[in-house]
């Protein structure tokens, strides 16, 4: 059985030790600490709170997952400063995560910086592109393995200037990461998946490799994140897969602001209605 996670998302304005602390109070198996402004700066989390919450994992037994920055950041950047600071966040989210006793880091792919007009025209930049986000991953997926975290990279496809347009986009990054020795799985967003008309291909062809998922509700037009049975996702022709697997199912609502209310809600539903 699949282990339900709250996701920091949910309750964006609380702060990452508050969050873990409702997670724990509603009984949710694990927690996504969400790695952005304001929930958790890396650069602004003072040494007590890192504490606080290694202490919170250890006493409670709950399961901890972190997700990496992305917002202004690109570790497939053609800048090299821009690209070492999009590593170097990446890389504290898994010390983070190592530290506090936690066994996942989702990451997203790099994104294209010039025009399609551009790299059309010179198509060595989008090659360059394309390395540099190989490079940078396969870093983070060696200094995860030291640390004994997994690295765990999320499908975002539907968006058009990311490095991964697809499922094959992902096993084609998966394989070339791996070629280089490192280790690296996936976080599968079935939100995503479904916006790119791929969520049974996902699950056939990532399947092997998923070690964390992202459950979503949406009206299959945009991104909606909505608490799970508010929107129209059909789940009942992939619940076999959900309720064998072994991971973090995090609940991926996203709400600006403190009341984890559609956090719950979904908990409650995914529970009682589809048997997770």
């Amino acid at each position: 059985m699949p282990k339900l996670g709250m996701a920091g998302s949910s309750v964006l304005l609380l702060p990452a030790v508050e969050a873990l602390k409702i997670a724990i109070e509603n009984k949710f198996d694990a927690f996504e600490i969400f790695g952005e402004f304001p929930q958790c700066v890396f650069d602004e989390l003072k040494p007590d709170d890192r504490a606080a919450m290694a202490d919170l994992v250890a006493d409670s037994g709950i399961d901890l997952a972190v997700h990496a920055p992305f917002t202004s950041l690109n570790p497939a950047a053609l800048n090299p400063g821009a690209r070492a600071e999009s590593l170097r966040q990446i890389m504290q989210a898994i010390d983070l995560c190592s530290e506090i006793g936690g066994s996942a880091v989702i990451v997203h792919n790099g994104e294209h910086v010039l025009s399609p007009n551009f790299r059309a025209k010179a198509p060595y930049a989008h090659n360059v592109g394309w390395e540099n986000n190989i490079k940078s991953l396969q870093i983070a997926a060696n200094f995860a393995r030291e640390q004994q975290v997994k690295l765990c990279l999320e499908n975002i496809g539907f968006e058009p200037d990311h490095m991964d347009r697809s499922v094959d986009d992902m096993i084609k990054i998966r394989e070339e990461v791996m070629a280089g020795g490192a280790e690296l799985f996936f976080t599968l967003d079935i939100g995503h998946a479904r916006l790119n008309g791929e969520l049974d291909v996902a699950i056939n062809k990532m399947g092997p490799f998923i070690r964390h998922i992202h459950f979503t509700d949406n009206f299959g037009k945009i991104d909606d994140h909505l608490p799970i049975g508010e929107g129209n996702f059909d789940y009942r022709p992939h619940l076999d897969f959900f309720r064998k697997f072994e991971g973090i199912i995090t609940l991926e609502v996203v709400g600006i602001g403190t009341d984890p209310a559609g956090a719950v809600k979904s908990l409650k539903y995914v529970r009682e209605k589809l048997g997770l």
